[in-house]
């Protein structure tokens, strides 16, 4: 949505050229927004707000970057890894982020000219998941002693039936015995 009327001119991703100071401060406004790239069809990098100096070249179209271009929007938890794809990420300090990808169409939105990769803040995610994962060991544990308790509790039932079913036996036993005599 903020780079969407820059990106696009027709039925082609627009030539590469600096955003205007409006979508600029309008991106660097998003805290979580951590980096963006735009790309080019062939694998060119179109645009980056980190690392300029990739502008124009070409990197191998791998899966996320393929899938986005074929229309299917991406998204993946990343660690920034060492490739030159990523060398302005982790130049900006960003080793570990959720890693966007998403199809830029043409104007009227039935090719698709290029792909969006968006670099956004992981730590919000990663808290939800702590937090869910710590609720999570939570009910595991709530439902483990819950079945310990039920167990327990079987175990009893069927101890004071058997002592039960024991001392019948034995007073059967015992008037057997008595009428056997």
């Amino acid at each position: 949505g903020v780079l969407r009327q820059d990106l696009v001119d027709g039925h082609r991703l627009a030539q590469p050229r600096p955003p205007s100071e409006e979508v600029l401060s309008r991106l660097h406004a998003r805290d979580d927004i951590l980096s963006v790239k735009v790309w080019r069809r062939d694998g060119v990098l179109a645009w980056t707000d980190t690392d300029p100096t990739r502008i124009g070249r070409r990197y191998p179209v791998e899966h996320h970057l393929a899938e986005a271009l074929e229309g299917n929007g991406e998204a993946e938890l990343e660690n920034l890894g060492g490739e030159a794809e990523h060398s302005g990420e982790l130049r900006a300090g960003i080793e570990r982020a959720l890693e966007v990808y998403a199809p830029v169409r043409s104007d009227d939105g039935k090719r698709i000219v290029g792909a969006l990769e968006v670099y956004a803040d992981a730590r919000p995610l990663e808290e939800a998941v702590a937090v869910r994962r710590n609720e999570i060991w939570l009910v595991i544990g709530l439902v483990f002693l819950g079945l310990c308790a039920a167990l327990a509790l079987l175990a009893r039932q069927a101890s004071n039936t058997l002592r039960r079913q024991t001392r019948m036996l034995k007073e059967h036993s015992a008037a057997l015995e008595e009428s056997y005599d």
